[in-house]
């Protein structure tokens, strides 16, 4: 079986034949291109037919995989809700007391955190960190570039998508 690489190959020597001087003069040569170049375009066909089934399933399982990590994402946010209940429920009922059995041990330790000490406290100056993020607004950059605007190292790339439909 050949595979589409091939086979577009072999349309494209072929349809470069069919348009030489010398077969379009000679018909019976023309004709015998001509079916093997049907032949060759039906097996291309049924390829891309194959691509697009295999194209069609593969989005269908990532949209089913979607559905399915907003379904996890749900469950683990509401397993992550119930642990913390119930490690509110363990400590208030622990009493400050350590338990042991076969399969684990609850027990206290101590830690300490910075906290405001009300609502919305500044920052002083000296113990803040500034996170900076630069990266292109490619939006505006694709505005300026379309009206003719000049931005040193960037152009503007026309591309072509394949979509199915």
């Amino acid at each position: 079986m050949t595979n589409l690489y091939e086979l577009t190959k072999e349309f494209r020597r072929l349809l470069t034949i069919l348009e030489s001087d010398d077969y379009l003069s000679d018909s019976a040569a023309y004709a015998v291109a001509q079916e093997a170049l049907d032949d060759i375009q039906e097996a291309r066909d049924a390829k891309l037919e194959g691509c697009m089934r295999v194209w069609k399933s593969l989005e269908a399982e990532v949209h089913a995989i979607e559905a399915e990590l907003k379904l996890l994402k749900k469950r683990k946010e509401r397993s992550e809700k119930n642990l913390e209940w119930l490690k509110g429920w363990v400590a208030g009922n622990l009493l400050k007391q350590t338990f042991r059995c076969a399969i684990g041990e609850f027990k206290w330790r101590t830690s300490e955190a910075v906290v405001p000490e009300v609502e919305g406290a500044e920052i002083p100056p000296q113990y803040a960190r500034v996170k900076v993020i630069t990266e292109p607004d490619k939006t505006e950059m694709k505005k300026d570039l379309k009206c003719g605007a000049t931005i040193p190292g960037w152009r503007l790339e026309r591309r072509s998508n394949l979509v199915l439909s």
